[in-house]
């Protein structure tokens, strides 16, 4: 994925992100450890030991929400209001 902004560019992988300034006697700045590496080990621990991971059902299903509101309204072409069934 990449972000073209008026002061830099910034390109997100599964191997980290890289952001570009506009500046070009600017540095870029890099990181190469991705996020999802720690939330996949927390998640195949409590497969493991049958805990709860730090992200539990319910933040899944708010998190999930709220992409599925922004698919909704681009295809409505309009705001979504949140719904009262939409709660847990």
């Amino acid at each position: 994925v990449a972000f073209m902004g008026s002061e830099g560019r910034l390109n997100i992988t599964r191997a980290g992100y890289e952001y570009i300034p506009k500046d070009r006697t600017a540095e870029p700045i890099r990181a190469s450890r991705s996020p999802e590496e720690g939330h996949m080990a927390n998640w195949l621990a409590c497969v493991r030991s049958r805990k709860e991971p730090n992200a539990n059902v319910v933040d899944g299903h708010y998190g999930a929400m709220a992409c599925h509101m922004g698919n909704m309204a681009d295809r409505q072409k309009t705001r979504i209001a949140w719904k009262k069934e939409w709660d847990v």
